[in-house]
């Protein structure tokens, strides 16, 4: 929409998905999401005009259009309520509502599925059509004492590959919600006693969760891609323990790996992000920070146990009972 200023405003920007693949229907029902920060372009190729023709100039008769690449990166304070809705197209499996009661079940899948984008640039507006999300990361770190920012909120990264765009799509009035619990942004604090490896409670600085669709773009005679497609998938976790007795356990643990769970709880809603199988790579502790304290380094990946919902490498349980 235009705000009447002289110059477009990342402030008035507003990005919207539609699930499902193109054609996309914007309206009041899509979802709508507050953001960070948005860095999905089109990047368009020119080509044909570098040859040898006996002059030294370059003339505009060789110019040709090339097929484009859509892809960026979306940042975002994720609340309870996104997931509901994000959750699908990370983990492209089976949703299981009501189980257990009052929550939502979701699971691993090897169909990532598409969706489109609508993204509001003040004074105009461009559509991203046939979208799919590549890689996904969930990260936050305790603060440091009198540290400025806010490095202890719940951030979410989107990596996103996208087909095709239209320009000057009409942005619909769809609204971001604001209920108190299931719409505020988590924060490293909601997982206070819910992380659990290797059977026990640990306290944690910090902590990554990340998961890799290594999707593909397929290119044929086209000026879009075929298809977007996934080639493999990874569930990695790491995190940051005091090097202290109780976590004595963690280190050169087994290499067959143990269940382990991330859960945030924000009053009556939480999300639970069980790992069925971790592997934790040994990384020894170090004097590596100075005069600081010694902790210990975990970093791994899970993987599987079985091929049915549950035993594969990740399941998370939303439970949005308000």
């Amino acid at each position: 929409m235009a705000t009447g200023g002289t110059h477009s405003q990342g402030v008035f920007g507003k990005v919207l998905f539609e699930p499902a693949g193109s054609p996309h229907t914007f309206d009041s029902a899509s979802e709508a999401y507050e953001i960070l920060s948005f860095d999905f372009k089109k990047y368009g190729r020119l080509g044909g005009h570098h040859g040898i023709r006996g002059v030294r100039g370059r003339l505009n008769d060789r110019v040709r259009e090339l097929p484009a690449y859509f892809h960026g990166t979306l940042t975002m304070l994720v609340s309870p309520g996104d997931f509901i809705t994000l959750l699908p197209k990370l983990m492209g499996g089976t949703v299981v509502v009501g189980t257990p009661v009052g929550s939502s079940t979701y699971s691993l899948g090897d169909v990532i599925p598409y969706f489109g984008m609508l993204v509001d640039l003040d004074y105009n507006s461009i559509e991203y059509k046939d979208c799919k999300i590549d890689r996904w990361v969930l990260r936050s770190r305790a603060p440091e004492f009198k540290e400025e920012g806010e490095p202890d909120m719940l951030y979410l990264s989107l990596s996103i590959i996208g087909s095709d765009e239209a320009v000057g799509t009409t942005v619909p009035a769809a609204l971001i919600g604001t209920a108190a619990t299931l719409d505020a942004p988590y924060t490293l604090a909601d997982s206070t006693g819910q992380v659990t490896i290797v059977g026990a409670v640990r306290p944690i600085s910090e902590f990554v969760l990340a998961g890799n669709n290594y999707l593909y773009a397929k290119y044929v005679n086209d000026l879009r891609p075929h298809s977007i497609m996934p080639r493999d998938r990874e569930i990695a976790y790491a995190c940051r323990v005091p090097w202290i007795a109780a976590n004595l356990d963690l280190y050169n643990h087994a290499t067959a790996g143990a269940v382990a769970s991330h859960k945030f709880v924000n009053g009556t809603v939480s999300t639970l992000f069980t790992l069925t199988n971790l592997h934790l790579v040994p990384i020894s502790p170090a004097i590596d920070r100075g005069k600081q304290e010694v902790t210990l380094e975990l970093s791994g990946f899970s993987t599987a146990t079985g091929l049915t919902d549950g035993t594969l490498e990740m399941q998370i349980v939303s439970d949005s009972t308000v």
